[in-house]
């Protein structure tokens, strides 16, 4: 829940006084399976075209998801929260490679040219502002999510109608997400750059153009990322692990606040606050089960138990869903090796 309150904190309009909290569904893979329940659909209170703005949150809230998601999947766990506030929710999904016909790859969004993506998100807002007769949005985003909006908002004239703009694990400076940044660059050296876009395009064009030194990225870091007139909030966590290094989030201006989660609390080792059983023996066990991210477990600190050790207390039941197959139980050991010995 702590993302909640810094989202109504960095919306910065005050919850009705008989507002009651929602229970909010298993975290960010429980959209997954809303999503396998109903295909294509909606989060919960999310794209209520009827919707009518209250005076305490006069602006509709538009979400926007990261790579490889969609709107139920990314909102699924937050977009309850939002609304037992009082919001008015919207949420695209956009990125859905031309190529995918048959589910679940035609409702997978995040893939696609975040060109293109951007002025989807364009049209969306339109549709929003003509459907509640508000002037104006504000945007809550998450990774890629936080790239397409501001796209909009600083060359597709989205600036003229957005307020406030919530950045969650934002990559505004380009991701170096194991070595993206370096292999493009690498690519530009030996002049094969243009044959990497050409393997990619097909594939994921939006992984390309989030990485550092991009086409995209030298678009939205020339001048800064920010558009004048809107208000940005940036939230991070140290440990995050796909938006590589999280500073690439911190970008300072009179009219943005970078929140970064461990400078209030340093026992925060993921986006969402640890909670529910934890190991007891201090430097034995690093892992925490976190309740908002049920099926996601996460190195935290450092440890004296071997990856192996680790993968199996996860596979124990811990992580019985991120580490369903041989395959992510490999790719889990390495994660744990890399963290081990990354400690400082």
């Amino acid at each position: 829940m702590l993302p909640v309150v810094i989202l109504g904190c960095a919306l910065a309009v005050a919850a009705p006084a008989a507002a009651q909290p929602t229970a909010v569904p298993g975290g960010f893979f429980a959209g997954y399976g809303a999503e396998a329940a109903n295909p294509g659909g909606d989060p919960p209170g999310v794209n209520d075209w009827d919707c009518r703005l209250p005076p305490e949150h006069p602006r509709p809230v538009v979400l926007l998801h990261g790579t490889a998601a969609n709107a139920q999947i990314n909102w699924n766990a937050m977009a309850p929260a939002l609304k037992s506030e009082g919001y008015c929710l919207f949420a695209p999904t956009f990125g859905v490679l031309p190529t995918a016909t048959s589910w679940p790859m035609n409702v997978i969004g995040g893939l696609g040219s975040m060109y293109d993506s951007a002025a989807l998100v364009r049209e969306f807002v339109e549709k929003i502002l003509a459907a509640t007769g508000s002037n104006e949005v504000d945007i809550v985003a998450h990774s890629e999510g936080t790239l397409v909006g501001g796209y909009y908002v600083k060359f597709l004239g989205g600036a003229d109608v957005v307020d406030k703009y919530v950045a969650l694990t934002p990559p505004w400076k380009g991701n170096e997400a194991y070595g993206a940044g370096v292999a493009l660059d690498l690519a530009s050296q030996l002049g094969v750059e243009e044959t990497m876009s050409n393997i990619w395009d097909p594939i994921a064009p939006a992984l390309l153009q989030m990485a550092k030194g991009s086409d995209f990225m030298n678009e939205m870091t020339e001048s800064g990322p920010y558009a004048p007139g809107v208000t940005y909030t940036n939230v991070m966590t140290r440990y995050d692990e796909l938006v590589m290094p999280y500073t690439a989030g911190y970008v300072e201006a009179p009219n943005a606040t970078n929140i970064v989660m461990q400078d209030s609390c340093e026992q925060d080792f993921s986006v969402m606050r640890p909670s529910g059983p934890t190991c007891e023996a201090s430097n034995s066990c690093s892992m925490h089960w976190t309740r908002s991210t049920r099926s996601l477990c996460h190195v935290s600190s450092c440890h004296r138990w071997s990856a192996d050790q680790l993968a199996e207390y996860a596979w124990a039941g811990r992580c019985s869903l991120l580490l369903s197959s041989r395959a992510t139980r490999r790719t889990f050991r390495h994660l744990v090796f890399r963290a081990s010995s990354q400690c400082r």
